[in-house]
């Protein structure tokens, strides 16, 4: 099943797993920067001390990012990347000035924000530092060619993902637009989700099943145009006792509920870290591990976490390395060393 899309009902790959790394050795060798512009759905909890602090200015995020990137260049090189998130990200007044700057130091830099139907956003975007954009896109009407044109625009520059959640209402204008972009062939990556409890507005199971064929279909279309593979995160390879493997989306780990690590070892704080909008810095954004704030002091981790949360829920917190602790004999070394158990120190 190596390099393969694997199938998260078919337990045989899943079952006793003790290791979940990056399929892809590029990857594997990025480091995450989650960077939250504004406090819409505060994932962090208060600190008294600095939970008043005003959002940061672009001179503020440049020079803590300097501060970030000394640190981990040293490790990854030039393969950082900046994600800027919230539901504000995109009215930051600053964003491209941050962008350019980040550029001109060797990092990528990406958006993970809403939609808005905002066309002088967008332009500002299209200037070539920009190097990825995660939009989350309300279907409201059935006129997606507006929308389709300014992603064909940007994409010239931009690798671009679409993350659309949907109930029974929004079916039939999943299927205009599922066969606008799939007709079109076009480089934009599609990720499907469906709410059943969205205002009991769940699918019913014949919208189910044709919404499981448009999300394998996106899946296959994925792998053919590399586009999974473009992005600056991707599929997650599960190791088991039995020498089995396959590799899954961070939302198949959800969707099956084979998202409960705790006891496990997390590489957050090492492949990525996560800071509020107010300076704040944790390991990822579930704020295991508070490390420190950028007004003051950052104790960068240097060694993996033991997991102390129930659940797993956010994707790009799913796209780290996690093992479970093995406990092993001197001859099982090589073998277990071969798979990634083991790091040197």
């Amino acid at each position: 099943m190596s390099g393969n899309i694997g199938k998260m009902e078919d337990l045989k790959v899943y079952h006793k797993t003790i290791l979940i790394d990056h399929t892809s050795e590029k990857h594997r060798n990025k480091f995450i920067v989650n960077w939250k512009l504004d406090d819409s759905l505060n994932f962090a909890p208060k600190a008294e001390s600095i939970d008043s602090a005003a959002p940061l200015n672009a001179e503020d995020i440049i020079n803590y990012s300097d501060k970030i990137i000394s640190h981990y260049q040293k490790i990854y090189g030039s393969n950082i990347v900046f994600v800027f998130k919230g539901v504000g990200v995109m009215l930051y007044k600053d964003l491209d000035i941050v962008i350019k700057a980040l550029k001109e130091r060797n990092c990528k830099t990406a958006i993970d924000s809403v939609f808005l139907r905002k066309a002088y956003f967008y332009e500002q975007l299209n200037k070539g530092n920009l190097d990825y954009l995660s939009l989350y896109y309300k279907l409201s009407n059935n006129d997606f060619k507006p929308f389709l044109a300014m992603l064909q625009n940007l994409r010239q520059s931009i690798h671009i993902r679409l993350n659309i959640n949907i109930s029974s209402i929004e079916f039939d204008l999943l299927k205009v637009l599922m066969d606008e972009i799939m007709a079109n062939d076009d480089q934009v990556s599609v990720s499907l989700s469906h709410d059943g409890n969205r205002d009991k507005n769940e699918l019913n199971d014949l919208q189910l099943s044709l919404f499981h064929e448009m999300k394998e279909s996106l899946i296959k279309r994925d792998q053919r145009l590399n586009l999974t593979e473009n992005w600056y995160c991707g599929l997650m390879r599960c190791y088991n006792t039995e020498g089995q493997i396959g590799d899954y989306l961070p939302e198949e780990y959800v969707r099956e509920e084979k998202n409960h690590w705790k006891g496990w070892l997390c590489w957050a704080g090492l492949e990525q870290i996560f800071i509020t909008h107010n300076g704040n810095v944790f390991r990822s954004s579930c704020c295991q591990d508070w490390i420190g704030n950028l007004h003051d002091y950052i104790e960068f981790p240097t060694l993996p976490v033991f997991c102390n949360k129930e659940s797993c829920y956010m994707y790009w917190n799913i796209t780290v390395k996690k093992q479970y602790p093995v406990y092993f004999q001197p001859k099982d070394i090589v073998s277990l060393a071969r798979i990634g158990l083991f790091q040197p120190l």
